[in-house]
């Protein structure tokens, strides 16, 4: 927050971009993995497995090498770093709205896996197993559900007032340097 930090950004950039490529490529290994297995798996599970690590990957790559974020909770914001943000501008509070969307659906895929899972030892005859288009519906209704969350997040986005911003975030924390800076940055007021 203070003109003083003990870390340049770009040794910060530097340290996150390697760790996200190298869990990248565990991610890679992980995919080739499953794929190389897909046998052994259901097709209803294996199709929510992909999914997964596909998303999985996306969220590593973004997080770690596009957004690089500095959250602070008591403002209700943060600031970012990443290749997205400082050089080409992309507003942080759309990039804090992709990693949300991820990070929701990562969570509902694996809610879809362990129901999935928990169909499959069913008894046939028990009551609470439910036919296909059951099945089909209770996922669907479990995504869409899931991504109320990223649109509340998407929406405060088109509604907020950029102006309004600089005000928030000087009441919020006067020792903040981001517009100084010119960071790429976004705060929320209590109410949202």
């Amino acid at each position: 927050m203070s003109v003083n930090r003990p870390v340049p950004d770009n040794t910060i950039v530097a340290i996150s971009s390697t760790i996200g490529l190298i869990s990248m490529a565990l991610n890679l290994f992980c995919f080739f993995l499953l794929v190389k297995m897909r046998r052994i798996y259901a097709l209803r599970i294996f199709t929510v497995l992909i999914s997964l690590q596909v998303l999985l990957t996306v969220q590593n790559f973004h997080f770690t090498v596009l957004h690089v974020p500095f959250m602070y909770v008591a403002l209700g914001g943060g600031y970012c770093i990443g290749l997205l943000c400082e050089p080409h501008r992309l507003p942080f509070s759309l990039q804090q709205g992709t990693t949300v969307f991820l990070m929701v659906n990562i969570s509902g895929l694996f809610m879809v896996l362990l129901f999935y899972r928990h169909q499959s030892v069913l008894s046939p005859v028990s009551i609470l197993k439910l036919g296909k288009r059951a099945s089909n519906a209770t996922v669907s209704l479990l995504i869409l559900g899931i991504n109320i969350l990223p649109l509340v997040i998407v929406r405060n986005i088109l509604l907020a007032d950029p102006e309004q911003k600089e005000i928030l975030l000087r009441e919020q924390c006067p020792k903040c340097d981001w517009i100084e800076k010119h960071r790429n940055y976004a705060v929320t007021s209590a109410e949202d």
